[in-house]
């Protein structure tokens, strides 16, 4: 995407290409405001997304530990409270989300 459509609301994207994808409800931009504000039309300005300036990016690590049982009772997420002093507080059982077979061809499950 190298920019938005519209000029008092978002009415779509651009492409590299060129190309004008409009859409049909909404847009949702997933880019840190980094990358997302300069894309901004200059319509937009004072509309509030200059606060967006103040959120700092930040590292999300992803482990992925596989093992040979379930150990999860069922469950396909669960969460701690929050511990500063703590790496991690939330799991999940993507055996229980996503349908899948083992290198056995067996069901995940």
């Amino acid at each position: 995407v190298k920019g938005f459509l519209g000029t008092t609301r978002c009415e779509g994207v651009v492409l590299d290409s060129g190309e004008e994808i409009r859409a049909k409800i909404g847009v949702i931009s997933s880019l840190p405001p980094q990358t997302f504000l300069p894309l901004l039309p200059s319509a937009w300005e004072g509309q509030g997304f200059e606060s967006l300036e103040a959120l700092k990016p930040c590292k999300y690590l992803s482990v992925y530990i596989w093992f040979d049982r379930k150990v999860t009772e069922g469950k396909q997420m669960w969460a701690r409270i929050y511990n500063k002093d703590d790496l991690n507080c939330e799991f999940y059982d993507f055996s229980e989300i996503y349908p899948g077979k083992d290198s056995r061809g067996q069901p995940w499950k």
